[in-house]
């Protein structure tokens, strides 16, 4: 399975490359393949740890971006940061789930 979404996390990087501009050969194409994989290996081993079934990348990601034209990982951080906050105040969330999914689509 490892072997799987190593495959994978390869080809969804090329693809977030491509919508996000990036060159797609060279060292810096090579460096940006090798930290992907290697972040998705590392998600996989604590996955593993806490006996769930392996992460990888997600292709919607690249959808994201090719509508909205931004590929900044500073938006991620920010996200990320967001989500962070969410969990640590419960009550948020919970918040957050009461709203009618018809509101959020």
């Amino acid at each position: 399975i490892y072997l799987i979404t190593a495959i994978e996390s390869t080809g969804d990087l090329t693809a977030n490359c491509i919508v996000s501009h990036q060159p797609i050969k060279g060292e810096s194409y090579i460096q940006r393949v090798k930290g992907g994989v290697l972040a998705d290996g590392i998600n996989s081993l604590l996955a593993a740890l806490f006996n769930s079934m392996p992460n990888t990348t997600f292709s919607q990601n690249n959808g994201v971006i090719q509508l909205t034209g931004v590929a900044s990982r500073y938006i991620g951080y920010y996200i990320g940061a967001v989500l962070f906050i969410l969990g640590m105040f419960p009550i948020i969330g919970g918040v957050l789930q009461n709203i009618p999914k018809p509101v959020l689509g």
